[in-house]
C-alpha cells in the first residue's frame, strides 16, 4: 500500500534514528587519556612529583632505559626521589547506567628492586570511591613477573560488573607504582574509560518512533 510523503519522512526518521544508534561510538570518560597536551591536564600526580610528562628529550636520571613514548608525542612516566609510592589519578564520573564499561591503557614496566613484592614493590591499577576508600584493583604486577617488561603492554578489563555500584556518582582512577625496594620506572599512555548507551535505550526509542508510525498510518487510512 503506498505510503504518502509524510509517512515515508517519519519512516526514514525512524530508521535513520536506529541505524546511528546502533552504530554508536564508545564514549571515553577519561581526560587527556593519551596525553597529547604535553601536560598532565586532567589528572592528579600525588604529593609532590610523582609523574611526569615524557617526550623521549628528557634525562630522568636512574637506571631506567629511557624510551620513546608508547603512542604520539607523550606519555607519563613514573618517577621517585627513593623509596615512595608514585601515584597518578582521575576523578571519573560515571554514567547512570554503566551496562558496558572497559578500561584500557597500554604500559613500559622497568622495576630495578629485584623482584616484584605486595604491595611494596609493584605496579597496580585501582579504583576508589569519593571517600578514597578502594573498590577494587583490576590489575597489578606478582611476584614472579618480568621485572623488565619494555612492551609496549595494551591491557583491557571489562569493569561493568566492578563499578556498577557507583553509577552515576564519581569514582577515582588511580595508578601505582610502589617502590620501596629500588627505583620503579612505569610509563602510561593511551588511557581509555568507554562506556557504550544502553541497548535498552535504543530499543525503547526505536519502539515509541514505529508507534508514532502506526498511529499516523492508521490515522491516514482512515480518512
Amino acid at each position: 500500500m503506498h505510503l504518502n510523503p509524510f509517512l515515508k519522512f517519519v519512516s526514514t526518521i525512524t530508521f535513520t534514528v536506529g541505524l546511528a544508534s546502533t552504530q554508536a561510538n564508545a564514549i571515553n570518560l577519561i581526560t587527556n587519556g593519551n596525553f597529547e597536551t604535553g601536560t598532565l591536564v586532567g589528572w592528579s600526580s600525588g604529593d609532590g612529583i610523582s609523574f611526569v610528562i615524557n617526550d623521549d628529550s628528557n634525562d630522568f636520571g636512574g637506571p631506567a632505559t629511557q624510551t620513546a613514548p608508547i603512542n604520539g608525542l607523550f606519555d607519563a612516566f613514573s618517577i621517585q626521589g627513593g623509596p615512595s609510592i608514585s601515584i597518578l589519578s582521575q576523578m571519573v564520573e560515571l554514567p547512570t547506567d554503566i551496562a558496558q564499561l572497559a578500561l584500557s591503557w597500554s604500559d613500559r614496566i622497568q622495576n630495578f628492586g629485584g623482584s616484584f613484592d605486595d604491595p611494596g614493590q609493584e605496579f597496580r591499577v585501582s579504583f576508589y570511591n569519593s571517600a578514597d576508600l578502594l573498590i577494587a584493583t583490576v590489575f597489578s604486577t606478582d611476584p614472579g613477573d618480568d621485572t623488565i617488561q619494555l612492551g609496549p603492554h595494551p591491557r583491557s578489563f571489562d569493569v561493568a560488573s566492578t563499578l556498577s555500584a557507583y553509577a552515576g556518582e564519581s569514582v577515582k582512577l588511580q595508578f601505582e607504582a610502589a617502590a620501596e625496594s629500588g627505583p620503579f620506572n612505569v610509563n602510561i599512555d593511551d588511557v581509555r574509560l568507554d562506556t557504550v548507551p544502553d541497548a535498552g535505550s535504543t530499543f525503547v526509542l526505536l519502539l515509541s518512533a514505529s508507534a508514532l508510525l502506526f498511529g499516523l498510518r492508521r490515522k491516514m487510512l482512515n480518512k
